[in-house]
């Protein structure tokens, strides 16, 4: 009983640098493979007089993040809240997470058109720019609802070279198929 009360205290810790958002497609087309979009709109209370100048950098490397200005008409304006993009190196990953490689670390890009998007992880969405979907990559995910961890904290961000391949799950569900012995139907009748 203690070492999973223990285990549990663990896993529940919360990261300061990090937001659990919305995947969504980029709808404008503008990321590239390997970016990602992410505007997060939190309680200001946690990075109170960190930013100076409207940025707030994690350290050389790191990700930055960039105060966002909420205009009047902004349904998520309120005192104490306050709306950041994050730029920079990412780790992004579909929740629930079953496998390393779908840990992905990605590069988090400001563009001034997307950032209407608050508490959503956008997503490349264009076959033209992208190698593969970066959604797939991710669990399989498809975009239809799915939640997605990030973590900008420069602790928990590998280097590249330390993240594992991606799992290609369209290429298993193939082989997959192709080693399953066919079923004859049969007359349940009989």
């Amino acid at each position: 009983h203690c070492i999973s009360s223990a285990a549990s205290d663990v896993y529940k810790r919360q990261v300061m640098h990090a937001a659990l958002v919305m995947g969504a497609p980029d709808p404008t087309g503008l990321l590239r493979d390997g970016e990602v979009f992410l505007c997060v709109h939190r309680s200001q209370h946690r990075y109170q007089g960190c930013f100076t100048d409207g940025v707030y950098s994690l350290g050389p490397g790191a990700a930055t993040l960039v105060r966002v200005d909420q205009s009047e008409d902004d349904d998520m304006t309120g005192k104490g809240f306050e709306t950041f993009v994050v730029t920079g190196k990412v780790l992004i990953y579909r929740n629930p997470c079953l496998d390393p490689g779908s840990v992905r670390i990605v590069t988090a890009v400001d563009r001034p058109e997307l950032r209407f998007w608050k508490n959503a992880l956008l997503l490349p969405a264009s076959d033209i720019h992208c190698r593969r979907s970066l959604s797939a990559e991710c669990s399989g995910g498809d975009l239809d609802g799915d939640t997605f961890g990030t973590i900008w904290h420069p602790a928990l961000v590998p280097p590249d070279e330390l993240a594992f391949n991606a799992v290609d799950f369209d290429e298993i569900l193939a082989e997959a198929k192709s080693t399953m012995p066919s079923i004859a139907p049969t007359n349940i009748a009989d």
